[in-house]
């Protein structure tokens, strides 16, 4: 018994329907006339049961038949003015369903409207959410702008920062020029191309005559000074495609790229004799500085330690010979 009263409390219109359908039927067998005057209010009720909604025009319809009703039981006299034949035959039965269609109208138009309700509701939080979404997106971009200008700044920091390491580990700090490990890889590409087009190189050892004593006698700040000048020479004196590096204390190599020995002695030449004809001067004092050379032509016969040992042997030989001159590579080195 609960769980129907629950029920009819959770969902009373069957009962009300049922009322509208029982007393339809009992004014049907009480009555036997039509109601023409009612003919002409049935669409108006329709409409009137659609905007006020389901269970209103349910109400509405069962008070309605309910006056009808008791007009019919209790003023006979009034009921029967009121009653004549109708052209269309549209009793009180089917005017109590117009009246029950006029319900459910109204229970389509309630759905109707909760779902255009709802459909508004829904567009509402849709447009909010996408303006979230919009805001949201806006700020990621924000965000990943900054984080890729950054990025960027940082790889460009760490691209300078490695170039500016990688040339301090191939670069003297003192000359400036190419250390050993420096002028290692260029000697390696040299090669390779030798081997790809057969153009001749050539490596030439130089050395500063006698710095020992220009240390001992002017100082190493002089000796620091002779060997950046020296380097200054040597660099603005040759081509732009040869190469020089400190390779160790007073000593220079140079790699002349597709240079023979006969252009290399030449190259040199001119080198000694920029280097013999400057003044260095440090500190008022004149400074006479020479360098002697050693010069070899690389050929697919040797390694290129061994061409700058030939060069070396060269360098050495015009040591002995007196400083301050060229020996090139000869055929009976």
């Amino acid at each position: 018994m609960n769980g129907l009263e629950k029920k009819l409390k959770q969902n009373p219109e069957p009962v009300f329907i049922g009322l509208i359908l029982a007393s339809l039927l009992f004014i049907n067998f009480l009555v036997k006339s039509k109601m023409a005057f009612l003919d002409f209010y049935f669409l108006p009720i329709i409409a009137i049961g659609y905007f006020m909604g389901k269970r209103k025009a349910v109400l509405f319809a069962f008070f309605t038949v309910l006056c009808v009703c008791l007009l019919a039981l209790f003023d006979q006299e009034a009921f029967s003015s009121i009653s004549r034949d109708s052209h269309n035959g549209l009793n009180l039965a089917v005017w109590g369903g117009f009246l029950i269609l006029a319900g459910w109208l109204g229970s389509l138009s309630e759905k109707l409207k909760q779902e255009l309700s709802l459909s508004n509701e829904l567009r509402e939080k849709l447009a909010l959410e996408k303006e979230l979404l919009k805001a949201s997106n806006d700020r990621l971009a924000e965000y990943t702008n900054g984080l890729e200008e950054r990025v960027s700044s940082r790889t460009k920091d760490l691209e300078k920062a490695h170039r500016e390491l990688e040339l301090s580990a191939n670069t003297d700090p003192l000359t400036r020029l190419l250390n050993r490990r420096g002028m290692a890889d260029k000697l390696d590409s040299e090669k390779f191309r030798y081997e790809r087009n057969k153009k001749p190189f050539s490596i030439v050892l130089c050395d500063i005559d006698h710095f020992k004593k220009i240390n001992d006698n002017y100082g190493h700040d002089a000796g620091d000074y002779i060997l950046k000048e020296v380097a200054k020479l040597l660099n603005s004196a040759s081509r732009k495609p040869d190469t020089f590096c400190r390779w160790g204390g007073e000593e220079f190599l140079a790699l002349l790229p597709e240079t023979d020995l006969k252009g290399g002695a030449i190259l040199a030449e001119k080198l000694r004799s920029t280097i013999e004809k400057h003044d260095f001067i440090f500190h008022t004092n004149k400074i006479p500085v020479t360098l002697s050379f050693g010069l070899c032509e690389y050929d697919e016969t040797m390694t290129i330690d061994a061409c700058i040992k030939l060069s070396d042997r060269c360098l050495y030989l015009a040591k002995e010979a007196g400083r301050n001159q060229l020996i090139p590579k000869l055929s009976s080195l």
